[in-house]
This record gives structure tokens, C-alpha cells and sequence, in this order.
């Protein structure tokens, strides 16, 4: 018991001792940091790259001093599979999820937080093990384990934030038997993940293409626990396996050896396609048992075209070593993790093979600018005086940035902006954002923003931005979302976003909104024809007009205008042309089809056939004359209830905003009819209002947010 009477007796006996090896520890840690420091000042892109082992030595401190997290008879490996037919049993005691979540993770924290301190990168062995771990009972094997499930949103919002804090890139080795959930998750955090040439291939077996490889990885040849690229490209893995028992039956032996013959073949075709390697070259390395420089800077060269984010070497494979660092499966048997190289690091660096193989490296992936980047601190800043500016199309940020020496000289440490996403035009406080990823060009736009940004650095100022995430301005025609959902009703892709009641207690609402921005009743604004088409030629659209609104027109309902357009043109080539137009537009699925596969089809079929549209009446004048003819009639004294029935198939109703109160189905701001509040418990919605002002703080262009009515 690490609390025990005797234990501190013994530290008190021992003191000198224990000291000397806590000495012990202090010095590797501060080598460690002393490693990272000098690859981050020899201006490294990555730096000191770590791993992340996942378990602990069952006679380390860690699993004495934490042993009630700890399940010791038990050990942690993976079942069975292709490269090891017997399994692996890792003999490292696993973690018990139960007690981990318990104690707030605090250990898998401060295990973090250890490996992260000075690296740049650090990589998570068996990342799988944050989701599941395969237990092998004590005394078994692992034919007879089993998977334990762990907590895998909680441990890798873990990660995501001490890697957030330590500024520390994050690995996932995902090799092997992965769950479709999981690799769903590392996307979702952006873990990078871990692909190895040997396993890149396609169900035919053929190797993948560079092209083909995903952005969001580190790409590698082979890795320590798999052969290198000369013990592949012999088989001598194989062999070796054979001779320690880790084949089940010599039949699986042959039949992989066989296998890896053709693997060869089409690895060097792979290359070959490339046009990395010659055919003359690649029929003679068929042939040979041991690969040329040639052959072995191809393949490199190969693994470098990928658009995967980081690319390592092995140095055993650029040096053509046969041994493997670690044979999985093994303890005493194999020489695991004692392999010298067969350079020392002088011979190394004047190793001509070597060189070369880096020159060809770096012309591929270039190597970013040499030169120290400061790390940025991740001590929070306290703002000691602030002076808000009211941003506005009167008072933009060029305006702002002529007072800013004068600020600096009051003494102030922070300006306190006010909203800058885009508002509606005019707008005077900036609260009725109508765009989140956009920059209020009333105000300078991007480029304003950053000559703001620049000058508020050259003047010792830090700003706080004020950041509107719960609501946006309505009922006008510049908010992107908002028409959208007046379009397409529940099938809009942000029919969700907004908070909508889609099924109120009147009928004659379902499935559509309540619009209160007419300035009468209803009928007595259409009875004087207040509400009219109108058709865009430019974009192929139509939609209603009531003074500043403007209300788009659901695609399906196009037929009515564009059958009214068709008898009015003689050339029968072009009235097919608008005939499939408009049955195009009748036959996009419907408005109330809101499974994931239909919205997506809708929203991309409707704007191609609006393109459809706008090319005809581009090219044909009498096209555009017909349709305007038919605009016209609906606009015409004699054809309201025709306008009347058109309105009335669309996702919203117009009302008089004196009378609709009672009736509106969508939450507002307070009672204000024209900002409705968004759905920020949605993970899109959160992502879509957040993703700019988070940028803005990663950067250091913002030191702080306010957010309006959390």
C-alpha cells in the first residue's frame, strides 16, 4: 500500500535513495524538454515526436503507486488476425474503465500531460484502447480474451483538450481491427490517423495510389512492431516468425510467403505507375532478394506524394536493414527494442545513400521556412482596462484603427468590439447577424479586420470580440439560411438550425412558418397586388416580392409559371427544353422527405435545373419573353386566386404582424419578429456560430469573447 505506515518508514530509512532516483527522473525530464526545445529552435515543423505506450510495466511505479486503477492478473494484447495467427498477449496490466472515470481521469490526464510536455507530436499506441482493450484472463491465452468497453467520447475529449493546452499534435495508430465508430470519432476530433503502405491496398489487393492516401494522417512505410522494408521485401518477417513459433501450422506460413512474392510484383507496379521507377528497374528488382537504393528511394518517394499531413522514415528502412525493432508476441525470445543501427550517427550523417535519400524527400515535401516560432503562451489573459467600440457602417474598422495610439496612451489594455459577422445592411449595432463566417463588409470586410488586427498588435492593444451565437436576423433577403428554409420547409438542410415548430396545433401550419411581415391583412395586401413574381434570369429562380422581402418560391412550384410560359413559345425544340425543365422541377422530392439522403438530393438537383434554366433563357430570348409573360399574368388584377393557390403550396404563409403574434411558430429573440433564435444545442449549429470566433482566438487575432445571452 503506497499509503502505508511502512512505505513512509521506508522513504524516511531511504531517503537519500529515493531521492537520488527522483534526481534520476528530473534529469531525463529536463533532457527530454532540452531535446524539444532544440528541435523547435533548429526550427522543426513538428519537432519531438513521443509515444504513448498503452499500458503500463506491471512492475513499474505507476501500476504500484496507482494500483487500485489497475486489474493485475489481467493482461491487455489483441486476438488473433492475419500477421499473428496466435494473437498477441502484451503482458501490461490494463486500466479499469469503472475506477478511471471515478477518479475524473486524473491519471490518464497527468499521463498526458507527462508526454506531452515538450513534444510537438505525440502518438497514441492502439488508439482502439480508448474505446476497447482486449483482456486476456491470467493464465490464459489470447484465444481465450475478451474486449472491455472504455468511456470513448470522455477519454478523447480528454486528449483534445491537453493536446489543445500542450500545443501538441496528436497520433492515432490505428492499425489493424478498428471499429467504423471509431475512426468516426478520430475524424470528429481530428486525432490524425496512422496508414502503412503494407496495409493501403484495395480489396483486388492492389496497392492504393499517393492519391488516394487521406489528409488527416501520418504516412509511413512500415512501423517498429511490423517488418521493415527489407525484412519485407525478403520475407525474412516471415522466417523469423516461423523459427519463434508464431505461426500456427506451416501451412499459413506458405501460403503468406507465397502472397508476399506477389505483394512485391504490386508494389513495384504501384511505384512504376508514378513513374518513380522504370520498367527495366522494376524487372530487375523482381528478381533480386535484396532491394537497390534505387528501388528503396522510390518507394520513399512514393509514401512522399501522398497528401497525408506528416510523413515518417524509418531509418532502418532507408538504410536497407533487415531486423525489425520489436517482434509482437515475444518477450525473451527476440531481441525487442536492443538493435543497434548499422550506422552510428556520424557514419550516418555523411552517409551518401542516406543524403540522397533526403534530398529526394525534400524536393517532394518541402520543408517549411527554417526559423523559431515562438510557442504561444496558454496563460489566460486578463484584460486590465477595456473601451468598447460600437462598430457600424459610419464608424468602420479603419476609423477605429485612427484612435487606437490614443486608447493605448489612456492606458487601456483591450478594445471590447462589438459584433463584426455580417448584419443586415445598415445595421447599427450589429446584433442581427445574418452570415457567422462572413465579415460585415460594411465594416472593411477580411482585409479591414486584418489591418484592425495589425494595428492593434503595433499599438501593445488586445481585443475581446462580442459574439451573437443564439439568434439571427429574419425576414429580410440577405440571410443565406433563413431562405433556404423558406424554400425547401422541413427539407432544408437548416430546417433544424432555426427553432421551428413544424407541427403546431393549427392544420394550416403544418409543415410551414409563419412569416408576420405584412403591414395589413392578408387578403387586402394581395387584393391590391402588393405581392408579386418575380423571375431572376440570372439565377433560373423565382420568388415573391413584398416591398424589401423577398420569398423564395419552392422548386416544385416553378411548373405553375414555367406551363404557363410553354404555349406561348412555337419552336418545338426549345418547348421540350422548358418541358423537361419543369418536369425536372416537379419530380425533385418532396418537402416533407426529410430522411439525410433525400435532402441532400433535393438541395443539389433544384440549384442544377435553376442552372438549366438560366442557360435557356440565356441563350433564348424568347424563352425569357414567355416567362416574364407568365410572371406577368400572376401579377395581373384578374389572377389572384392563381396567386393565391401558389402561395399557398409554399413553406411559409404570409400575415399581417399586427394579428400573427398568437400564431408564430418559430422562437424569437425576446418578441422580436425579425431575430430568430437558433438551435445552438446542435453540434452543426454550435460548429457553424462558433467556427470563425474560435479561429480568431487559435490565431491570436482575439484574446477573449463575450457571448451574448448564453
Amino acid at each position: 500500500d503506497p499509503a502505508s505506515e511502512a512505505v513512509v518508514r521506508f522513504t524516511e530509512t531511504h531517503l537519500e535513495r529515493v531521492e537520488y532516483y527522483e534526481y534520476l527522473q528530473w534529469q531525463a525530464s529536463r533532457q527530454l524538454e532540452r531535446a524539444g526545445a532544440q528541435c523547435e529552435a533548429l526550427g522543426m515543423a513538428v519537432g519531438l515526436y513521443l509515444d504513448l505506450a498503452v499500458s503500463v510495466d506491471r512492475a513499474g511505479s505507476d501500476a504500484w503507486s496507482e494500483q487500485h486503477l489497475f486489474v493485475h492478473g489481467a493482461s491487455v494484447g489483441a486476438p488473433p488476425d492475419e500477421f499473428n495467427p496466435n494473437g498477441q498477449g502484451w503482458g501490461l496490466p490494463p486500466l479499469r474503465p469503472d475506477r478511471l472515470r471515478q477518479d475524473g481521469y486524473r491519471f490518464f490526464i497527468e499521463t498526458l500531460r507527462a508526454n506531452m510536455r515538450g513534444a510537438g507530436a505525440l502518438r497514441i499506441d492502439h488508439v482502439m484502447g480508448l474505446m476497447r482493450l482486449f483482456w486476456i484472463p491470467p493464465g490464459k491465452t489470447p484465444h481465450d480474451g475478451a474486449y472491455v468497453h472504455y468511456a470513448l467520447e470522455e477519454m478523447l475529449a480528454v486528449v483534445a483538450i491537453e493536446s489543445q493546452r500542450a500545443r501538441c499534435m496528436v497520433i492515432g495508430e490505428d492499425l489493424g481491427t478498428v471499429a467504423d465508430e471509431m475512426r468516426g470519432a478520430l475524424a470528429r476530433f481530428e486525432v490524425l490517423s496512422y496508414r502503412l503502405v503494407y496495409f493501403e491496398r484495395h480489396a483486388d489487393g492492389q496497392f492504393k495510389a499517393p492519391s488516394e492516401y487521406p489528409r488527416n494522417a501520418l504516412v509511413a512505410i512500415s512501423t517498429h512492431d511490423l517488418a521493415t522494408l527489407a525484412g519485407w521485401w525478403s520475407g525474412h518477417d516471415l522466417r523469423l516468425r516461423l523459427s519463434l513459433g508464431l505461426f500456427p501450422d506451416q501451412a499459413l506460413f506458405e501460403k503468406q510467403l507465397f502472397d508476399r512474392a506477389q505483394e512485391r510484383i504490386r508494389l513495384l507496379l504501384a511505384v512504376q505507375r508514378e513513374g518513380l521507377l522504370s520498367a527495366d528497374a522494376v524487372a530487375h528488382a523482381t528478381g533480386a532478394q535484396t532491394l537497390s537504393s534505387e528501388v528503396i528511394a522510390a518507394i520513399h518517394a512514393f509514401v512522399a506524394r501522398t497528401p497525408s499531413q506528416v510523413m515518417m522514415v524509418q531509418l532502418e528502412d532507408a538504410m536497407g536493414m533487415t531486423e525489425q525493432a520489436n517482434m509482437p508476441g515475444t518477450t525473451d525470445s527476440h531481441p525487442n527494442w536492443r538493435r543497434k543501427l548499422s550506422l552510428d550517427l556520424r557514419e550516418l550523417a555523411g552517409d551518401e545513400q542516406t543524403l540522397e535519400l533526403c534530398r529526394t524527400l525534400a524536393a517532394i515535401r518541402p520543408h517549411p521556412v527554417l526559423r523559431t516560432l515562438p510557442r504561444r503562451s496558454v496563460e489566460t489573459v486578463i484584460p486590465r482596462a477595456t473601451y468598447r467600440l460600437q462598430f457600424h457602417k459610419d464608424f468602420d474598422f479603419d476609423d477605429a484603427i485612427a484612435i487606437l495610439p490614443y486608447l493605448a496612451r489612456l492606458g487601456v489594455s483591450h478594445v471590447y468590439c462589438s459584433p463584426i459577422q455580417r448584419a443586415r445592411p445598415g445595421s447599427m449595432h450589429g446584433y442581427d447577424v445574418v452570415a457567422h463566417d462572413q465579415i460585415n463588409p460594411e465594416l472593411g470586410g477580411a482585409e479591414g479586420f486584418e489591418r484592425f488586427c495589425a494595428a492593434l498588435r503595433d499599438n501593445g492593444l488586445g481585443q475581446l470580440l462580442d459574439l451573437v451565437p443564439n439568434h439571427m436576423g429574419v425576414l429580410g433577403a440577405d440571410n443565406a439560411w433563413w431562405l433556404d428554409v423558406l424554400e425547401n420547409g422541413p427539407a432544408s438542410p437548416y430546417a433544424q438550425h432555426f427553432d421551428i415548430d413544424w407541427q403546431p396545433l393549427n392544420v394550416e401550419l403544418r409543415g410551414k412558418v409563419l412569416l408576420p411581415v405584412l403591414g395589413d391583412h392578408y387578403g387586402d395586401v394581395l387584393e391590391r397586388g402588393e405581392l408579386t413574381v418575380a423571375f431572376d434570369a440570372g439565377k433560373g429562380s423565382l420568388r415573391v416580392d413584398y416591398h424589401e422581402h423577398h420569398f423564395p418560391l419552392a422548386p416544385e412550384t416553378y411548373t405553375r409559371v414555367l406551363e404557363r410560359a410553354l404555349p406561348r413559345l412555337s419552336d418545338p425544340d426549345v418547348v421540350a427544353s422548358l418541358a423537361s425543365i419543369s418536369t425536372s422541377f416537379g419530380h425533385l422530392p418532396a418537402r416533407y422527405e426529410t430522411e439525410a439522403e433525400s435532402v441532400a438530393e433535393r438541395a443539389r438537383d433544384k440549384e442544377v435545373i435553376k442552372g438549366r434554366l438560366a442557360r435557356l433563357v440565356a441563350r433564348q430570348l424568347d424563352v425569357a419573353q414567355a416567362i416574364a409573360a407568365a410572371v406577368a399574368d400572376f401579377n395581373g388584377a384578374s389572377e389572384r386566386d392563381a396567386l393565391h393557390a401558389l402561395l399557398d403550396a409554399q413553406a411559409y404563409r404570409l400575415a399581417y404582424w399586427r394579428v400573427a403574434a398568437d400564431e408564430i411558430n418559430y422562437r424569437r429573440f425576446f418578441d422580436i419578429n425579425e431575430l430568430a433564435a437558433l438551435r445552438i444545442e446542435r453540434e452543426e449549429v454550435f460548429e457553424a456560430t462558433h467556427a470563425m470566433a474560435l479561429d480568431f482566438a487559435a490565431s491570436g487575432a482575439v484574446d477573449g469573447l463575450r457571448i451574448d445571452h448564453p
